[in-house]
């Protein structure tokens, strides 16, 4: 994955959004804690996702694949709560269940 898509990433956080994915982040951490989860990801397949809406929030499941740089596939699932403000839908949590070996 490229540099910029760190940006196109970081578009769909909230500025408070606290998320795991190789470890926990919050606020202004998500984009450090982003950029090393890129860096060491060469693709990301999304697959079935199921989201459940409330009001100004929604949960969902989604399944995913992510083939790392070393080229080991890890299937898995990211559970992630998305809020609606001004901005649009943003993502509020999100964290990342993968296997740590293939």
């Amino acid at each position: 994955m490229a540099t910029d898509d760190v940006d196109a990433v970081m578009a769909l956080y909230s500025p408070d959004a606290w998320i795991r994915l190789d470890y926990p982040a919050r606020g202004a951490d998500v984009r450090p804690a982003t950029e090393q989860w890129v860096r060491g990801t060469r693709n990301v397949l999304l697959g079935a996702a199921d989201f459940d809406f409330s009001g100004d929030l929604a949960v969902g499941t989604v399944r995913l694949l992510v083939t790392p740089t070393d080229g080991a596939r890890r299937a898995g699932v990211m559970v992630v709560v998305i809020r609606s403000t001004d901005a649009g839908w943003r993502i509020r949590s999100q964290v990342l269940g993968l296997p740590s070996e293939p």
